[in-house]
């Protein structure tokens, strides 16, 4: 039997899980940055993206990434997220 996660024990999972998926697409994972250097933002219709501070914007900027796509998604004791991100050639 599983125990009851409270929304905000979701939300928190959803939104370290959004970051580690951000460290990892940039290739590194957290190695040389940290984890309070991604932000998962909303737009104001809940539309989830990702900001970058420090170690993890330089590099964003001389990989040349212009966007990024972030989905999100919990149920239960479980989070997700996929991202995309897009490169100006």
């Amino acid at each position: 039997m599983r125990e009851k996660v409270s929304p905000q024990i979701r939300f928190f999972g959803r939104t370290v899980c959004g970051k580690g998926s951000g460290a990892e697409s940039i290739g590194t994972g957290l190695r040389g940055g940290k984890l309070q250097e991604i932000e998962v933002v909303t737009d104001k219709l809940g539309k989830p993206s990702i900001r970058l501070f420090g170690y993890f914007q330089k590099l964003a900027e001389q990989l040349g990434v212009v966007n990024w796509h972030l989905s999100l998604t919990h149920e239960q004791g479980y989070a997700a997220a996929f991202v995309v991100m897009e490169v100006e050639k």
